[in-house]
């Protein structure tokens, strides 16, 4: 899945990629999201930011997700169904700007 963290695929020799700014960013007060699409994109860089810093919920709970700045492609109680559950295992706040 295409995310802003991890590539879909790694094309330099050591197989690896560029996270220094995901590194920096967990120092912020606040961190917030939004962008397109919605289901795919963007969920799977919050996802992936998560599951960096599974173990540091208060680093995760600083996410405050722009539900209304959004759209999704496919579904959108699914995809709605998708972030309720970052938010209920990561603590990542849904809001509406």
């Amino acid at each position: 899945m295409y995310s802003a963290i991890k590539p879909e695929v790694i094309t330099n020799s050591k197989n690896q990629y560029d996270d220094s700014w995901v590194k920096e960013i967990k120092d912020y007060d606040k961190i917030f999201v939004c962008g397109e699409a919605k289901d795919y994109c963007v969920y799977e860089t919050v996802k992936q930011f998560c599951e960096m810093y599974k173990s540091e919920r208060n680093i995760t709970e600083k996410i405050y997700f722009m539900q209304n700045c959004c759209s999704s492609i496919g579904d959108k109680d699914i995809c709605d169904k998708k972030y309720k559950e970052l938010e209920d295992i990561y603590g990542i706040k849904l809001i509406t700007v």
